[in-house]
């Protein structure tokens, strides 16, 4: 059980680090954009920031299930990629 908690932490930790190379990318645009594109950041960034959390409850935290966690995880992050990608467009 933990190798498999391990390894999934392996996987969504690069799905992580691929989100965060994407804003270092756009956070200079970002910061030039307009107040709605920066408030959108910033819930983008709380998304990022549970998500982090989330990965490292993985073999750690016994009060949820992997799938659980895993789940919340991918969530917020696919929401992270989704906001990333119309961030790119509109800027």
């Amino acid at each position: 059980m933990l190798i498999d908690a391990d390894r999934l932490r392996a996987t969504l930790q690069r799905e992580l680090e691929a989100l965060d190379r994407t804003r270092d990318e756009l956070s200079g645009r970002v910061a030039r954009a307009k107040a709605a594109t920066r408030g959108e950041w910033v819930r983008l960034d709380g998304h990022l920031d549970r998500a982090r959390h989330e990965i490292m409850r993985l073999g750690t935290d016994c009060s949820q299930s992997i799938e659980a966690i895993e789940g919340t995880a991918r969530r917020l992050m696919d929401e992270v990629r989704r906001g990333y990608v119309h961030m790119r467009h509109s800027l």
